[in-house]
């Protein structure tokens, strides 16, 4: 009958501060990019982005608004422009989507 080794008592301690400080550490917040992923969205943003999906728009194609509407979405135009969610194009009211602001138009359809 083979022998067993008698456990180090030393190293099966250390096992154990090891799990328990992995188990027991703190979790870090998600880093920067995922975060922005996942923006919060405020209603005047979602209103815009629900015209791009209404319109079944991708990433490169632009959307015009005109008249009430370019006027009324102003604020939020900005936002989503300043954000990376948007790209405003040179023609006067036109913008279109970038693939990050795909993903999140598809998140908040």
């Amino acid at each position: 009958m083979p022998s067993q080794p008698i456990p180090n008592s030393r190293a099966t301690d250390s096992i154990k501060r090891i799990k328990a400080s992995t188990i027991l550490a703190p979790r870090k917040p998600a880093p920067p990019a995922l975060r922005e992923l996942s923006p919060i969205i405020s209603g005047g943003e979602q209103a815009v982005l629900k015209v791009f999906c209404q319109y079944l728009m991708t990433p490169g194609y632009m959307l015009c608004f005109s008249g009430d509407d370019r006027h009324t979405h102003e604020g939020s135009l900005d936002r989503l422009v300043g954000r990376g969610i948007l790209r405003a194009e040179r023609f006067a009211g036109g913008y279109s989507l970038t693939c990050k602001g795909y993903d999140v138009m598809r998140g908040a359809g």
